[in-house]
């Protein structure tokens, strides 16, 4: 086995795990923006929420991030979902 297998065999192992924990980060930001833009948009099709769920899950991490580490809260797993 050549460096260059070697290094991709051992990268794939490593990043394995990361990849399904990230797919799930982003379906739970997606989920969370739908239903914010759902409540605040009833009147707009389907097709206009979906666009603007994960953009909106986003946003509402980051202000919702950004409250908890100013008030001053341990940011963690579970301070970080509510």
């Amino acid at each position: 086995m050549n460096p260059d297998q070697l290094l991709s065999s051992i990268a794939d192992a490593v990043a394995m795990p990361y990849f399904f924990r990230q797919a799930a980060v982003i379906l739970c930001l997606l989920l969370y923006g739908y239903v914010i833009v759902s409540m605040l948009c009833a009147r707009w099709d389907l097709l206009q929420k979906i666009l603007l769920a994960y953009p909106a899950g986003l946003g509402l991490f980051a202000v919702s991030s950004y409250l908890v580490t100013v008030t001053g809260i341990p940011y963690n797993g579970v301070s970080a979902v509510c």
